[in-house]
């Protein structure tokens, strides 16, 4: 039977959120290939967008149903999808962080775990697989799934052009200012990013500055600690601006002279990717996917040592051939994530899936 509808289900939608929005264009992208092309939420916050629902509209999908279910957490709806029978199923793999990189946030250190339990039930229940990443893909193989394509994030041609003129805006000009995006949990680090930076500041005698975009969730308290940690280590020379969208995230980046990672596992990292786009040098960690993702478009740093990291984000912004060496290769790296390579991508994987049922 042909399929005609495609249906995504995603735990949440929430603005600003990188699964929530790849789910967006995920639809945008298969809208004109299906006849129905849908987001069924558990959760949602702010205004719902067009085609996109609650996961009690589901009901039983037929024979003409693509169900595509997001995997990145434990929870219910990954029962749900579970349940399903009399449709075609895949499941797209955004990776789990290790319980053990969230002890101080217990919440979500007991949503990982079970999402680690309900990945190994959907690998042996479920034959298709896409996944945000080559490091994502292993994970998934290593545990018995059979079927997995390499599908990853892409930069939507509107957030791309907002990128685009935040590099225009910023000219050759190399700001002073590093920059992190990301929510203020564990195992993304953010307190060695302020560490690395309080180390830039000691060096160089600079007026840095270090920008944090990005809002706490359930870990308040860590979020807490690190802005406390801030304040005695650099004073008034960390903002934290909170969940930063749309325009208010480009301005960011265009104040952005070196973007800083310090996370400890990441199955993509989109903002890895909207640095690039911005023109904004990148140094990392080198953790999960990041080298992976970054390429030759940053500094990837294997060295453990904070020192290490920090001599490399003086050198980002104070040594204009290795700034303009690395900015010229994000150029050509950020065409694989473009909204145009990942169509490509998606429709071949969707084309493997359909043909193999």
């Amino acid at each position: 039977m042909k399929i005609s509808r495609f249906i995504q289900l995603v735990p949440s939608l929430v603005e600003g959120d990188a699964i929530s929005d790849y789910a967006r264009l995920v639809r945008k992208i298969c809208a004109g290939r299906f006849r129905e092309a849908i987001i069924l939420a558990a959760r949602r916050t702010g205004r719902p967008g067009l085609h996109e629902y609650p996961i009690s509209d589901l009901g039983a999908p037929g024979p003409e149903s693509l169900v595509l279910y997001h995997h990145s957490t434990g929870d219910e709806t990954a029962e749900t999808f579970l349940s399903l029978r009399g449709c075609l199923r895949a499941v797209y793999y955004h990776n789990i962080t290790p319980p053990d990189l969230l002890l101080e946030a217990p919440d979500m250190a007991a949503r990982s775990h079970r999402g680690l339990l309900q990945l190994d039930r959907l690998t042996a229940d479920v034959g298709a697989w896409l996944a945000a990443s080559e490091f994502s893909a292993e994970d998934l193989r290593c545990r018995g799934a059979r079927q997995v394509q390499v599908v990853p994030y892409g930069i939507s041609q509107d957030r791309a052009r907002l990128l685009a003129a935040a590099a225009v805006r910023r000219g050759s000009a190399v700001p002073q200012n590093i920059l992190f995006v990301g929510r203020i949990v564990p195992h993304k680090a953010v307190d060695d990013v302020v560490r690395v930076f309080a180390l830039v500041q000691q060096a160089t005698g600079s007026k840095c500055r270090l920008t944090i975009v990005g809002g706490a969730g359930e870990a308040s308290n860590y979020s807490a600690r690190v802005q406390a940690y801030a304040k005695s280590v650099a004073g008034d020379c960390v903002d934290f601006l909170g969940l930063q969208t749309g325009q208010h995230l480009a301005d960011a980046f265009a104040r952005a002279g070196v973007y800083l990672s310090m996370s400890r596992h990441e199955g993509f990292g989109l903002p890895l990717c909207e640095a690039m786009f911005a023109g904004v040098p990148v140094v990392a960690a080198d953790h999960g996917a990041v080298r992976e993702i970054v390429g030759d478009g940053g500094l990837v740093i294997s060295d453990a040592d904070l020192a290490v990291v920090a001599e490399a984000t003086q050198a980002m912004i104070f040594d204009p051939v290795l700034r303009g060496k690395i900015l010229e290769a994000q150029q050509l790296r950020q065409t694989m994530f473009t909204e145009e390579a990942l169509a490509a991508r998606l429709h071949a994987a969707l084309d493997s899936i359909v043909a193999g049922a």
